[in-house]
């Protein structure tokens, strides 16, 4: 190992006391931030009485978060079963729109006139450049 000058020094560092290049310090910082293991916050020290009443709280937490979410679940289903009643009416009387209400149709979206009322009104008040979206696709 000729030729080759280490320089150990403790301290601050800087540019001025920078022995490596900064090619090789980027890969440093690189390898050292893979290696790194994940922090994980110290356990609290609490009493037992504390880890009864955390134990009793979060139980209640979750009962109450399962009590949401199935209130939430019944409601969907009855709206599934709702819409799945009034399809089934729609086929009953009229099996054209039962067909075109259930065929895919792929990039639809709602035209540019079917807004949401609002209160205001719009920041751009008329788009003129508009074409509708049957007409930009033949062309």
């Amino acid at each position: 190992m000729t030729g080759v000058n280490f320089q150990f020094t403790r301290g601050k560092r800087n540019k001025a006391n920078r022995t490596r290049s900064p090619a090789t310090e980027r890969v440093l910082t690189q390898l050292k931030m893979i290696s790194q293991r994940r922090k994980q916050p110290k356990l609290l020290q609490v009493c037992q009485e504390d880890h009864i009443r955390h134990e009793t709280i979060t139980t209640a937490f979750k009962l109450y978060r399962q009590e949401i979410n199935a209130n939430r679940a019944k409601l969907l289903l009855k709206q599934y079963e709702s819409i799945k009643y009034a399809m089934e009416d729609l086929e009953q009387i009229n099996s054209y729109l039962f067909h075109e209400a259930n065929t895919n149709q792929k990039g639809k979206r709602f035209d540019l006139e079917m807004r949401i009322p609002t209160e205001y009104p719009p920041n751009q008040i008329w788009l003129h450049d508009y074409t509708p979206a049957e007409v930009a696709e033949k062309k």
